[in-house]
């Protein structure tokens, strides 16, 4: 959300988070009023080491997040908002019961309880 706020152009920026629950994932939005991602970037902007403006950065954040969603089954892309902006959509794989139980417990072992 910060990287919205950090590259909105708009004199008063705005983001907008939702979730949904689907019947085997929840997939979550973060849509703002920016200047949007130009279609052509939208997948590019995943690859390591790609960065939007001239801050000097390694642009690693976005890369990490892809890293990270695929690693735990879900997945992570870009869309254009209308009329203005970008909505990232992150769709997550919902646990099932006996994942909640397993990680409750592997919790409770590392948390000594």
């Amino acid at each position: 959300m910060l990287n919205a706020l950090e590259h909105n152009d708009t004199d008063q920026p705005w983001v907008r988070v939702t979730a949904r629950a689907e019947p085997d994932t929840v997939v979550v939005r973060v849509a703002d009023d920016g200047p949007g991602i130009p279609e052509k970037f939208r997948g590019e902007v995943f690859s390591p080491g790609v960065t939007a403006d001239e801050s000097g950065t390694i642009g690693f954040g976005l890369y990490f997040v892809k890293v990270m969603m695929e690693e735990y089954g879900g997945h992570v892309r870009f869309e254009a908002n209308e009329p203005r902006g970008t909505v990232a959509v992150l769709t997550f794989e919902q646990a099932t019961s006996a994942e909640s139980d397993t990680t409750r417990s592997a919790e409770a072992s590392d948390h000594g309880g």
